[in-house]
């Protein structure tokens, strides 16, 4: 349910899965939720858009006055980073990103609507008394996790870009290319990691909240299980050519 994409067909055909009529999955129940109806570049584009919205919204109610209250500037950073990071995801997607005719279901979609809108409240909500694990003050070490978001930014975006040379028409049936430019050729997946890395950044930024710890062990665990998919398929796609990767 996590897989998409070239990923996921790879795995339907290794496993000899078929979500339609299969006897388990009733066809209403499959019609509604289950079968694509979801433009790729749509979907993507309403998760990061979700994300800016309710970031913004956040943003826009918090009190005037919030310089001598507890919304402090360092409870404000987090979220302006989200915000930050959902905008240029969005760009991304728009026009960066080049997608094939795939379509993602309806499922798909509503886990990525919620964990984006969830996301933004945890790194955005109200002041709560939950226990604060690292400190809120503003300190050189904050500079430098502000550094490391940045450059992880950075970073990930050349990645992207580098993969959308891949895939010029959008035809997903023609071949792919093994990616070898900048932190491609340490690893398959670099853009995963710096992923990890922002969220990271995040996490400490608001001080390692019970709520930011949960959400950055989904994210390390969603993006390693796509991450050992994806050497999979290049492994069984181009053989011994991906090496050690």
């Amino acid at each position: 349910m996590i897989s998409y994409g070239r990923v996921l067909d790879s795995l339907e055909r290794e496993n000899d899965m078929s979500w339609n009529d299969n006897g388990v999955i009733p066809k209403w129940l499959y019609d509604v939720i289950v079968s694509p109806r979801i433009d790729y570049r749509t979907g993507f584009c309403s998760f990061y858009a979700i994300g800016c919205i309710v970031s913004l919204g956040l943003l826009c109610y918090r009190p005037h006055n919030c310089i001598s209250s507890r919304w402090k500037e360092q409870d404000c950073l987090p979220l302006l980073l989200f915000l930050l990071h959902t905008s240029r995801r969005l760009y991304e997607t728009l026009y960066v990103h080049i997608y094939s005719k795939r379509r993602m279901h309806s499922l798909h979609w509503l886990a990525g609507a919620s964990y984006y809108l969830l996301t933004a409240l945890t790194f955005g909500g109200l002041p709560t008394k939950e226990p604060c694990y690292c400190g809120n003050r503003f300190s050189s070490r904050k500079w430098f996790v502000l550094c490391v978001f940045v450059a992880s930014k950075v970073q990930q975006y050349d990645c992207h870009r580098h993969l959308a040379q891949g895939r010029r028409d959008g035809n997903h049936k023609e071949r792919y290319f093994i990616p070898y430019r900048g932190l491609f050729r340490y690893m398959t997946c670099p853009h995963y990691l710096l992923e990890m890395i922002i969220y990271g950044c995040l996490v400490l930024c608001v001080g390692c909240t019970r709520n930011s710890l949960v959400n950055f062990c989904f994210v390390v665990l969603n993006l390693s299980s796509r991450w050992v998919d994806t050497r999979r398929w290049y492994a069984n796609y181009f053989g011994r050519h991906v090496g050690f990767r």
